[in-house]
């Protein structure tokens, strides 16, 4: 949150609070006042687990706060969707897979919830993402032995 409120801020926008609330911590809005519903926020960004998105959101619903709200990729975790329901609906999210973003997407997706019978999220596309880099850098290798590699691994 620290280089959005600093992005806002060279924008000239002056963010009405940044409660930097703790991850991990079930029913942390329970009772309290909102900053964003007492201090008349337009949108609202929040980073955190999948977790608590999903129970953040619906204890906000149940609180009456509406503002616009884009979250982070975990706004649209399954997990998060799950737990959130429709306390969700009108969120945006930045988001890391969308399985109609090509047809690579559709067809991992497709394969992955044929297995799993449940829908691929960012989660799952990282997964298969780094196994398809490993792929292609062990087939362009064309041996796993370090010392015949033209390129060494540099970090």
């Amino acid at each position: 949150m620290k280089y959005l409120v600093e992005a806002l801020k060279g924008m000239s926008i002056d963010p009405v609070a940044d409660p930097g609330v703790s991850e991990q911590l079930a029913g942390f809005h329970r009772g309290s006042r909102s900053p964003s519903r007492s201090r008349g926020a337009d949108v609202m960004a929040t980073y955190m687990f999948d977790t608590d998105q999903g129970i953040f959101a619906k204890q906000l619903r149940q609180l009456g706060v509406t503002p616009t709200w884009v979250g982070s990729p975990s706004t649209v975790t399954t997990t998060a969707l799950k737990l959130a329901g429709a306390a969700l609906y009108g969120s945006y999210a930045v988001a890391d897979f969308n399985k109609d973003s090509s047809a690579a997407a559709k067809a991992f997706s497709a394969k992955y919830e044929a297995a799993y019978k449940f829908p691929a999220d960012f989660y799952a596309s990282w997964t298969y993402d780094a196994l398809q880099v490993l792929a292609a850098a062990i087939g362009e290798a064309k041996n796993l032995e370090p010392e015949s590699s033209a390129r060494p691994f540099s970090p």
